[in-house]
């Protein structure tokens, strides 16, 4: 299975080792388009199998992460242009399931971590913001000006809420 979270990791990686803007920038995406939930969310493989989840932090950000990847290594806007409604829509699901721009704890977090787990609702928190960012470069790149500052402001945001939750006064990440 394509699981999300796996690529959003790896497709800087195998953009740099191989072409893999048609695979990527065309049919995976497409899969992961096609099972886009009516919310917003993105599913956790691509294509969907429903014995999987769906809007989890990092493997949903792929729906992000993955045409920023294809757009940054092989200057290609249509990828922008493709699935910017998709994008748009899973930054709407993150919005509405956040409370004063914090995400909740869920998902499977840093599921590789060995004895020091970082709390999920960080991870998510962190996710929400960079993706936030990655689409505000994004909209600006295809001429979606007021988009571009829309996203940029929500980034702010949710940037300003995870230093009050998460970070110190001495700049530190808080203790979890």
């Amino acid at each position: 299975m394509g699981w999300t979270g796996d690529i959003n990791v790896f497709a800087p990686t195998a953009a740099f080792n191989m072409e893999v803007a048609r695979f990527l920038g065309i049919k995976w995406l497409r899969g992961l388009r096609d099972g886009q939930r009516p919310d917003g969310a993105f599913t956790d493989v691509a294509p969907y199998v429903p014995i999987v989840g769906w809007g989890v932090a990092g493997w949903g950000d792929a729906g992000v992460t993955v045409p920023w990847t294809v757009w940054t290594r092989y200057g290609d806007r249509r990828v922008i242009e493709e699935n910017y409604e998709a994008m748009a829509r899973w930054i709407d699901y993150l919005e509405a399931n956040s409370t004063g721009y914090l995400r909740p704890p869920e998902g499977y977090g840093d599921w590789l971590n060995v004895n020091d787990e970082t709390p999920k609702d960080v991870i998510a928190t962190a996710y929400f913001a960079h993706s936030a960012r990655l689409l505000s470069e994004m909209a600006s790149t295809i001429g979606r000006e007021d988009d571009a500052r829309r996203y940029r402001e929500l980034f702010e945001n949710v940037r300003a809420a995870f230093n009050r939750a998460y970070v110190d006064a001495g700049g530190r990440p808080a203790a979890g």
